[in-house]
């Protein structure tokens, strides 16, 4: 399956208000800067679990890296499109609801938490 979300859509602060997860349903985790795909595989009440998915870039889909920063600046990481396929041996993550709506890692007590999102979606942060 191949997808292409806007980031400005992926990073709005509000794709994960209103997600009712469901066993079997596509999700995402967002961490600091990139994002990822998973599969729900067990919900209770106030908890979820869920299998992180592989993703790769499409097919003819290549990073533009120029000289600066670090090691190199990607001038069109926003735009590129990936291809998810579903791993039934991912690793597995609990979230939990919080008063904010929003699903969040259990553990994660920062401000800034990784949280759950609705659908496949990929994002990877090469100027990070």
């Amino acid at each position: 399956m191949t997808a292409h979300y806007p980031l400005k859509k992926m990073l709005n602060g509000n794709v994960t208000l209103n997600f009712d997860p469901q066993i079997g349903d596509k999700a995402h985790v967002l961490y600091y800067s990139d994002i990822k795909p998973c599969t729900v595989i067990k919900r209770t009440k106030k908890f979820v679990w869920v299998q992180m998915d592989n993703y790769k870039l499409a097919e003819g889909e290549k990073p533009n890296i120029i000289p600066g920063g670090f090691a190199g600046h990607c001038t069109n990481q926003r735009s590129l499109k990936y291809e998810f396929i579903r791993n039934e041996k991912g690793s597995v993550y609990k979230f939990g609801f919080r008063d904010t709506g929003r699903w969040c890692q259990c553990g994660d007590h920062c401000s800034n938490p990784t949280t759950l999102g609705e659908g496949w979606r990929a994002f990877y942060d090469y100027n990070f």
